[in-house]
């Protein structure tokens, strides 16, 4: 909501949005196949999941690109060429074995149609699309609760991208990278900059503020369900939610949908 909104907001314990990992994996992807040029994305993302590409055949196919004056996913997608494929092949220094060859081609065929798929369907389509055909989604449900909530914070980015959906593909993929470029960078300088705060109730012990939300007063998220059960531990979500209520100086919002 609060990035739905352009609210300014300090997570207190957590890690904001733009900053957890399969958030900046999943914008690597965007990048890279926006602009084939990004080393740093290719570098983000070729082993997300894993693909076996390490740091030195990574290095060595930066070098034969820039040799052939190519980009990394065009020399990517040449090497599949009977026609080309001899010509990158011609230094010991760089050589590159043949079963990497393989999944360096695979993966720039990848990126390539992911490109073109860009242009013909809506951005959170298509958003769905490199998610599950890049194999990240297969790779975040891993069958932990971890990878669980990964997962929700992947398909979060989608909702944000949603507002998108109205303009063409290509342009659509443009705006939504410039606006997380924008929010990045304003997370990253303007620390001081009033903000929301969102803590866990536990986080806020000890904390004071003027005007106090406590959200998700619902049956089985507070209580949460496993208190339920255990008459302590529902005595434990009695004090927690006294804790919040005493935060506020002024005014206190209880909410629930």
């Amino acid at each position: 909501a609060m990035l739905k909104y352009s609210i300014p907001y300090k997570i207190i314990g957590g890690i904001k949005f733009y900053q957890r990992k399969e958030i900046k994996d999943m914008l690597a992807y965007l990048r890279l196949i926006y602009n084939f040029a990004d080393i740093l994305s290719l570098e983000r993302v070729i082993n997300e999941p894993r693909r076996g590409i390490g740091k030195s055949t990574i290095t060595k196919w930066v070098e034969l690109a820039k040799e052939s004056g190519v980009n990394c996913i065009e020399w990517g997608l040449k090497i599949s060429n009977p026609e080309y494929s001899g010509q990158f092949l011609i230094s010991n220094e760089f050589s590159i074995p043949k079963l990497k060859l393989d999944v360096i081609a695979k993966f720039c065929e990848f990126i390539k149609r992911m490109k073109e798929a860009s242009e013909k369907i809506p951005l959170t389509d298509y958003m769905e699309k490199v998610f599950k055909e890049s194999g990240y989604e297969k790779f975040l449900l891993d069958g932990t609760e971890e990878g669980e909530i990964r997962n929700e914070n992947a398909r979060e980015l989608f909702t944000v991208a949603k507002k998108y959906d109205e303009f063409a593909g290509g342009h659509a993929l443009t705006m939504f990278l410039e606006e997380v470029a924008l929010v990045s960078e304003v997370d990253n300088v303007d620390q001081s900059k009033e903000a929301l705060h969102l803590m866990t109730l536990h986080s806020a012990k000890g904390l004071e503020f003027k005007i106090v939300f406590i959200v998700g007063l619902e049956e089985g998220i507070l209580p949460h369900s496993r208190s339920l059960l255990a008459e302590s531990e529902m005595e434990e979500e009695r004090r927690l939610m006294y804790v919040g209520v005493t935060r506020a100086k002024e005014k206190v919002y209880m909410l629930f949908t």
